[in-house]
């Protein structure tokens, strides 16, 4: 089923496949999105000048799961069937169960029969500025294979009743290695067989940017770092930043959406600006 849903448009000549990490009861944030800045998800064309080949097609996708809950289940079916931008992901779908899902996604990812170049992983929280994004990616050299902001000297949380919390059973060293922020990372398709297979081989550290860094620099990757990937929590003050928490409250959202609008309003039409 998750194949069938992408592989029913004809549109595989995709360079960029940006896929939203999304909880299944996020139906409204879906549509947010869809109506927003993933609104063009198949077959759109952005055309950047400073590069020989022109257009860059890049197309939306959301990864989801599933819950013990047979009536959500079917309403997440369903909107799949209707919209044709999910991948049903077949594991349970739980916060701290992300990197199983992010895996799995990759792995279907790569099975299509899309000549993609870079898989885009963010979240249903985040806004992306798609008009600085594609362009940057097209600077990258072949050695750049996993992008996004490097957090260095981060230290893991103890406390049991926290959201990211790691024990040590999990993760015994008192001080992060450097990782890339899972609000927003770029990996290269050609490296996506190598890091599915590392993580079924590898002890699962449940928070999923640590995990997923943990895997591309076990291979012997570089992780790039890059400030426009900045988690940034103010879409005024981060000028350089391209890409927005702007939270799960509608109002909020459409609020932002609206004043980027209103700077930059060929974002709405899908041109350059």
């Amino acid at each position: 089923m998750s194949e069938l849903y992408l592989l029913t448009t004809d549109k595989k000549d995709v360079e960029v496949v940006n896929f939203i990490i999304s909880d299944p009861t996020h139906y409204l944030l879906r549509q947010d999105i869809r109506e927003t800045y993933g609104k063009n998800h198949f077959g759109y064309k952005y055309s950047s000048s400073d590069t020989k080949s022109g257009n860059v097609s890049y197309c939306f996708l959301f990864s989801i799961g599933y819950r013990d809950d047979v009536a959500l289940n079917q309403q997440v079916d369903y909107e799949a069937y209707i919209n044709k931008d999910i991948i049903r992901v077949p594991i349970l779908d739980e916060y701290r169960e992300t990197a199983h899902k992010i895996i799995f996604t990759l792995y279907l990812l790569d099975r299509m029969d899309h000549s993609f170049e870079y898989a885009l992983k963010s979240d249903d929280d985040i806004f992306l500025k798609i008009n600085q994004i594609i362009p940057d990616l097209r600077k990258l050299g072949k050695k750049h294979v996993f992008i996004g902001h490097k957090i260095v000297g981060a230290i893991p949380i103890r406390d049991n009743t926290h959201k990211w919390f790691v024990g040590e059973d999990d993760y015994p060293s008192s001080i992060y290695s450097p990782y890339l922020k899972g609000s927003c990372y770029i990996m290269r398709r050609s490296i996506i067989k190598n890091v599915s297979i590392a993580h079924y081989n590898t002890t699962l550290i449940p928070m999923e940017d640590i995990h997923i860094s943990y895997l591309v620099s076990g291979l012997g990757y570089e992780l790039t770092n890059s400030p426009h990937y900045y988690h940034c929590l103010h879409f005024i003050l981060c000028k350089n930043s391209y890409i927005v928490d702007v939270g799960r409250n509608l109002f909020r959202r459409n609020y932002i959406w609206k004043r980027i609008k209103e700077d930059h309003p060929t974002h709405s039409t899908g041109k350059d600006i």
